[in-house]
């Protein structure tokens, strides 16, 4: 139960991309992918965002080991970023000073994703940021919702094999004591018309 409900991954399996809750531009996250598993180093990163003279640029910073990766790339809506074999796509325009957290995945208990998307859909959405929001807490809450239901599958899976190890296990041993019985019959069961005819 603990590890069905409550230490579900989050993210994509891998990887978490999650916006700052305080971005104020429009920049929405997809849920990202691994484009080389081999470059994973298991730190966090984050990519902070500039806005001037009309240029949107972000910077990649290793929060693990407090050093900027690198500073000063364009950023195009739609476009890909990758960062340590971790690739996300961000689209809208984030604001100055909008930051977006990559991170190994964390676990979450199911619980919580599914209070998260409740307060998701509670908050209001008057503005553009404020449905920027709506459609990130989206993202993450179906996400999320999709890695409970991999770990519901995975332990039903794992349940059926175990079933079928029980049900193997049982035949056998079904068929084990009508091998013995039909033994003991052969030795303990008297056959009446042969011994009376020994007899004789």
């Amino acid at each position: 139960g603990e590890s069905l409900f409550n230490a579900v991954r989050t993210g994509n399996g891998t990887f978490a991309a999650t916006p700052d809750p305080a971005n104020g531009g429009t920049g929405t996250l997809d849920g990202g992918s691994v484009v080389d598993a081999a470059l994973l180093d298991g730190h966090r990163y984050r990519l902070q965002f500039a806005v001037a003279a009309g240029a949107t640029t972000y910077d990649v910073v290793d929060l693990t080991t407090a050093t900027t990766v690198s500073g000063g790339n364009a950023f195009a809506p739609g476009a890909t970023i990758t960062v340590a074999g971790m690739q996300v796509t961000i689209s809208g325009s984030p604001a100055a000073g909008d930051q977006f957290t990559l991170e190994p995945t964390p676990r979450k208990s199911v619980f919580a994703t599914v209070q998260d998307l409740i307060a998701t859909l509670r908050a209001p959405a008057a503005t553009a940021a404020d449905r920027t929001k709506l459609v990130n807490g989206l993202g993450t809450a179906l996400q999320n919702l999709t890695q409970a239901q991999e770990a519901i599958l995975t332990a039903r899976a794992g349940q059926g094999a175990r079933m079928r190890e029980l049900d193997s296990l049982s035949t056998g041993n079904d068929a084990r004591l009508l091998q013995y019985e039909s033994t003991l019959s052969r030795l303990q069961d008297l056959d009446y018309n042969k011994a009376l005819s020994d007899f004789a």
